[in-house]
């Protein structure tokens, strides 16, 4: 290797190429009177009076961020030793900026409805309410006049409002011979047909005439009979009756089943 000290003389002198060689201080550092040049293949750690050890010159700066040689930490895996600020940008694998536009504006929700909805958005159809679907009738329906109050119900295939009526109740009638002799209470059956068994049964004394009783409707009201009843088959219904006298022959009774 070739060294070459220079001082402010323009005095040369040249070493052989000689292991071992030394190179007085004054003649390598340039303070002697003269320069000196070093040729050959001289090992620096033969040197003598020479430094050992060299300060790196302060350059972390220029690989810091904003740098000129900024070192860029994209693709590396593992855990850095400090927490780096997300790369703000667009992409997928990029951090939004909080005044993004995106966060803000309005965009139409696209794809299949289900649930309660069918059709595809932004403008699908309602077409059940949680599980609740007309199968029978018109699968669409208009909405009408409901005022305060009024509960809603279909008419055709329009809802409107509606108020509760009085319902009408359906008596079936039947005549029953309570026996030839007078008592205070018994049990008689009623057969029909189209019964479930184990049904309460309404039922009450109707209006007279009675037949054997003569024309007087107020007969009824003058032998008052309570009957309590329910259906002991699907022809039968089982009837108990009792009354503040005695009674006997023949009387009628009103009664409807329980659903």
């Amino acid at each position: 290797m070739s060294l070459t000290a220079t001082a402010s003389h323009t005095t040369v002198a040249t070493l052989p190429d000689e292991v071992g060689a030394e190179v007085n201080k004054d003649q390598w550092n340039g303070t002697g009177a003269h320069v000196v040049v070093i040729s050959g293949s001289v090992d620096y750690g033969e040197l003598s009076g020479v430094p050992l050890t060299f300060a790196p010159a302060a350059h972390h700066t220029s690989h810091e961020n904003g740098g000129a040689d900024e070192i860029s930490v994209a693709g590396l895996s593992g855990v850095l030793a400090d927490p780096q600020p997300p790369i703000i940008g667009a992409g997928a694998a990029q951090a939004v900026a909080g005044n993004d536009a995106r966060l803000t504006d309005s965009r139409a929700p696209s794809g299949a409805a289900s649930g309660d909805l069918s059709g595809t958005y932004p403008s699908p159809t309602v077409t059940q309410a949680r599980g609740l679907r007309e199968t029978t009738g018109p699968t669409t329906l208009a909405m009408g006049a409901v005022a305060d109050g009024e509960f809603l119900k279909r008419s055709g295939a329009t809802v409107v409002g509606g108020s509760p009526g009085a319902a009408s109740l359906a008596l079936t009638t039947v005549e029953v011979n309570l026996g030839t002799t007078a008592r205070r209470g018994g049990k008689f059956n009623i057969t029909t047909s189209g019964l479930t068994s184990g049904k309460a049964v309404s039922i009450m004394q109707a209006n007279g005439p009675y037949t054997g009783k003569g024309t007087l409707a107020d007969e009824a009201e003058m032998d008052g009979i309570v009957v309590s009843g329910k259906t002991t088959s699907t022809t039968n219904i089982e009837c108990y009756w009792h009354t503040r006298g005695v009674v006997k022959g023949n009387f009628k009774f009103d009664y409807v089943v329980g659903a």
